[in-house]
């Protein structure tokens, strides 16, 4: 798709993220529409989607609503004849039903961190290698993430869409795109903190992968030292990467890479406006995340192994 200045784009739900994506899509040439109910937008503003798609022709939506409200959303795109691309950002959505149909439009998810630098240079260096173990860790104290708010009010805080599970579920999506599907999964989660939130602040994971014999994955909104990091042991290969420094190592040495605010989100962008984008995460591989997700509540509830065999 070549991106024009007579190409519009919709964004649905402007909160951090939507503002995000509309900044950029602006500077990429397109004209900008939002539907949100806040009243400092700006960009021409809608409060229903439907009226926006009566007055405009976008080529590329993005659902940026709430995690709850993101496949209705969808559906109301398929059900006004919506032909175009469309991203939802991630997660696909609060709660996976028992059947989710295709739409019948390009869809993608919004795990940006597929274009990270350093995630990109290791995906290259374990190309055809045998893999042994990984461990995902992310964490970061949820007040100092939501600054000049009440974080206990913000979404990472909401019954059926925050809790780190779904909120940090990047590093779900990194451990199915680097290593295949999930085989067996146990996890352990809770609201161990002082956060005074209804939501599960910490989740550690550990599972195998068709790729992978052993992967862990820890999540948390306690840390007071902000961090990203990938770990993984390979044949004849270890790294480690830190995408908050942009930085990865090896036996052989250290790669440092920008890790420019906007560096992921553009580079997606410019990806699913290819024909056929190379690393955006389809529908079916968001659909993938949701399941994995339910099946780490399900062993962390039941206190057993969960099997995808």
């Amino acid at each position: 798709m070549q991106q024009t200045k007579e190409q519009g784009c919709l964004v649905v739900g402007y909160g951090s993220i939507g503002a995000r994506h509309a900044e950029l899509l602006k500077g990429m040439g397109f004209e900008v529409v939002c539907v949100s109910r806040r009243d400092d937008i700006p960009f021409p503003c809608f409060d229903r989607l439907e009226a926006a798609l009566e007055v405009s022709n976008p080529s590329v939506v993005v659902v940026s609503s709430r995690t709850a409200e993101h496949l209705e959303n969808c559906w109301s795109l398929a059900r006004e004849g919506y032909t175009g691309l469309v991203l939802v950002e991630k997660p696909l959505c609060a709660e996976l039903p028992d059947a989710l149909p295709t739409p019948p439009y390009r869809t993608f998810i919004g795990y940006n961190l597929r274009f990270h630098p350093v995630v990109k240079r290791l995906r290259e260096l374990l190309r055809g290698r045998e893999v042994f173990s990984a461990q995902f860790s992310v964490g970061q104290y949820l007040p100092s993430w939501r600054p000049g708010s009440d974080y206990r009010k913000c979404y990472s805080s909401s019954m059926g869409e925050g809790g780190v599970l779904r909120d940090l579920s990047h590093e779900l999506d990194l451990a199915l795109w680097l290593f295949g599907p999930w085989t067996n999964v146990a996890a352990v989660m809770g609201t161990w903190g002082k956060l005074e939130i209804g939501v599960e602040d910490t989740v550690d994971i550990l599972a195998r992968f068709t790729r992978c014999p052993s992967v862990s994955i820890h999540l948390d909104y306690q840390n007071l030292f902000p961090h990203r990091t990938i770990s993984v042991q390979a044949d004849g290969m270890s790294l480690w990467g830190d995408l908050v420094h942009g930085i990865l190592r090896t036996q052989g040495g250290e790669e440092v890479f920008s890790t420019e605010r906007n560096g992921t989100y553009l580079a997606q962008w410019q990806d699913l406006l290819k024909d056929e984008p190379d690393c955006a995460c389809t529908w079916g591989e968001g659909v993938a995340v949701m399941q994995f997700i339910h099946a780490a509540e399900r062993a962390a509830i039941q206190q057993r192994w969960e099997n995808n065999l």
